[in-house]
């Protein structure tokens, strides 16, 4: 097998096309290191999570959680989070006699 340096020095005097392609295989091993890393993270706290007492949330059964369904969840509140604030927004500028500003001495 090829020393990381000659690897390396064989990347640095290769055309660009290579280069790129060298970069896009490895930012995509190591994304995929990480997310399975974070899911087995995340699949432990819910496992290693105290009992959640019944009718507190909107699931009767803790195993029916999984990763994909909080990060729906996060998304959904930070959509209506962005909504509200653009509804803020929209309202101001429907409504302009509603405000004063006042300067400040």
């Amino acid at each position: 097998m090829e020393t990381l340096a000659k690897f390396l020095g064989r990347l640095q005097s290769s055309d660009e096309v290579t280069k790129r392609r060298a970069l896009i295989v490895g930012v995509t091993l190591v994304m995929a290191v990480v997310l399975v890393v974070w899911l087995r993270y995340f699949n432990t706290l819910l496992v290693t999570a105290p009992p959640v007492p019944s009718g507190c949330c909107a699931t009767d059964e803790i195993g029916s959680f999984s990763p994909l369904q909080t990060v729906k969840e996060v998304v959904r509140a930070g959509a209506r989070g962005v909504y509200a604030q653009v509804e803020r927004v929209m309202s101001f500028i429907q409504s302009p006699a509603a405000y004063v500003v006042t300067p400040t001495p």
